[in-house]
């Protein structure tokens, strides 16, 4: 039923379990963006997931492998 009151607001369904408004409007925003921005956007939160955990390079270097790959065939 939430899938369907969802795609007649055009919203995805995970905006209607965000837990503050501020989730809620993140969610909404990354739904309305092309492959480019979310690629950027993803980048940008490895860069903050970098500075906040720098003892766990191994992690972040797959990560960004794998995520690259992905944007490059696209």
């Amino acid at each position: 039923m939430l899938s369907r009151i969802a795609a007649v607001l055009k919203l995805p369904v995970a905006y209607f379990y965000a837990d503050s408004d501020d989730l809620a409007d993140l969610i909404k925003a990354y739904k309305g963006l092309n492959n480019e921005q979310k690629n950027i956007l993803f980048l940008f939160y490895i860069l903050l997931f970098i500075r906040k955990n720098v003892g766990r390079a191994e992690h972040i270097a797959l990560t960004v492998y794998h995520r690259s790959s992905s944007f490059i065939r696209s």
